[in-house]
């Protein structure tokens, strides 16, 4: 008899579990629904992204930030950033791009990545005039911050 209690414990622990993961879903899925677009926090970002790439990398192929934006339906199906935060998504122009330019690309986009997870950090490194109404814009939205 006890190994059938021990039997039924794992079964509830498991379905305990699975229960969790579900109404996390739920609740992620739930959330995205009626979503605006862009709106100001993608604009300071997609500001922060264009700043950052502009700084930080100059040569073949040309590469431009086109636009970024915030949004949990972007996160990817493990993560459950939108209980807990927001996704950016950052949307990148390569012109003349060749095979031979994988690796530039690849390794500027990782570093770009790296450099946006720290919103407030990159902006202090870039020095931007208008700072403080980027900042606005991404705490007005509720995106938590790195400082």
């Amino acid at each position: 008899m006890t190994e059938n209690k021990s039997v039924r414990k794992i079964l509830m622990v498991a379905g305990g579990l699975l229960l969790t993961l579900a109404m996390a879903y739920l609740l992620q899925l739930l959330s995205t629904i009626g979503e605006k677009g862009q709106g100001p926090m993608g604009e300071a970002f997609e500001t922060i992204g264009h700043h950052a790439m502009r700084k930080q990398y100059d040569g073949l192929p040309q590469m431009r930030v086109v636009r970024a934006y915030a949004e949990s339906n972007q996160c990817s199906f493990w993560n459950f950033e939108e209980t807990w935060g927001q996704c950016v998504v950052v949307a990148l122009v390569v012109r003349d791009y060749r095979p031979e330019h994988q690796p530039i690309v690849e390794a500027q986009v990782r570093r770009l990545a790296e450099q946006i997870r720290k919103p407030c950090a990159l902006l202090s490194a870039l020095g931007l005039p208008n700072e403080q109404e980027l900042v606005r814009d991404l705490v007005t939205n509720k995106f938590s911050l790195d400082r």
